[in-house]
Parts: structure tokens; sequence; C-alpha cells
């Protein structure tokens, strides 16, 4: 009976903890912060690591299988492809460049006018046309007016890089669109590679951070 009963105890399949997504960083609880740790049984599920340490914890009713997780990013990406191939991303940072190069061409000739102006309103003094007064008066609206077209001008021009920089970062994301049009590879290499965080709350509410968020929201 001993060694029967040993063998029984043998069989039992203890729930192993995978650490492998919690050292990456992925899955998060809403509640309070920490990563959550994934019980790898028969049907994986994610709780969190503080569960039963404080009572009436909103972390001890956070339970969620990990099939779930991966469906739900599945389908908002699945949903994010579609909006991209609509709104046509290059087209659209295109337009924006455009529209930045014409105001950065058009503040660059108010600078260059600017001296020319000065120089007239000199030549205007000089001559006895302009009073002292005035022509100082004249100067310091021209010297305002030359130090607020340059602050335009640098923004425009930080403008277009940042959008320059963003068109990459769209291209890329056409690559992985290209990529995991069918996941024909692991989920986990899929989330590692374009999520960010998934953060889950008590009533099994998620959360996708993705690492793209900037330039999709830009889109959409």
């Amino acid at each position: 009976l001993f060694q029967k009963a040993n063998e029984k105890i043998r069989k039992v399949k203890v729930p192993r903890y995978d650490r492998s997504n919690v050292k990456k960083g992925i899955v998060f609880c809403g509640c309070c912060g920490k990563r959550l740790e994934l019980h790898k049984t028969k049907r994986p599920y994610y709780l969190c690591k503080q569960k039963d340490m404080v009572a009436e914890s909103a972390c001890n009713q956070l339970r969620i299988e990990k099939a779930v997780i991966e469906e739900t990013v599945w389908n908002v990406w699945k949903l994010h492809c579609s909006l991209f191939q609509k709104q046509s991303p290059d087209k659209v940072y295109a337009k924006q460049m455009e529209q930045l190069l014409k105001k950065q061409q058009e503040l660059n000739l108010q600078l260059n006018r600017i001296p020319l102006e000065k120089m007239r309103l000199y030549e205007r003094f000089r001559e006895g046309e302009l009073a002292s007064s005035v022509f100082l008066n004249e100067k310091e609206i021209l010297v305002k007016k030359e130090e607020e077209v340059r602050k335009n001008y640098e923004r425009v021009t930080s403008q277009s890089a940042e959008l320059e920089k963003k068109a990459k970062n769209c291209e890329s994301i056409v690559g992985f669109m290209k990529k995991y049009r069918k996941l024909e590879g692991s989920m986990d290499e899929f989330m590692q590679e374009m999520v960010e965080k998934v953060i889950v709350y008590e009533d099994n509410r998620l959360e996708i951070v993705w690492r793209y968020g900037d330039e999709f929201g830009e889109i959409v």
C-alpha cells in the first residue's frame, strides 16, 4: 500500500512556473503593477505574485489564461493592420512632410528679407527721413520679428526631422505587417517583438502597450 501511494504521488503533475515571460517583463498586474507569473498547466494561466499576501486585495481576484491574452493581442493586431492599410501611412506622412517643407521655405524667405529691411531702415535714417526715436523703435520691432521667425524656423525644422523618423518607423511597421500577416511562428516571439507590455486588471480587462503606439496614433 505504501509503494502504491508513492507511485500515485509521483504521477501527480505539479504545476510549474514559467518565469521566462516574467524576466522579459511582458505581462503585468493592473492592481499592484508587478509582473505576473505564468502557471504552466494543461491550460496555462497567469496569477499575480502578490496573490493572498494581502487580504481583500484586488490581486487575489486576478486570474487569466494565457490563451485569452494571446487571442486578444492577435485580434487587436489584425485590426491595426486593417486600419494601416486603409490609411496608407506613407501618403499621410508624405502630405505632412510637404506641408512642413512649404512652411520651412516661407520662414526661410522671411529670414532672408529681414536683413534687407534693416538696411533700408538704416538708409532712411541716415538720409534724414526718420527721427532717431522712430529708427530705434522700428529697429527693435525688426529684431523681435527676426527672433520669432528664427524660432519658428527651428521648430518646423525639428518637426520635419521628427516626422522623417516616424516615417522610417512606419516603414518598419509595414514590414512587420508583412512578416506577421499570418501567425506562422511562435506567438511568444510575436509578442516579444511587437508588444511592450500587457496589463491585466482584476476584471480580466486588458491594456496592450504596443511598441509602435506613437506611429499608430499619428496615422489613425
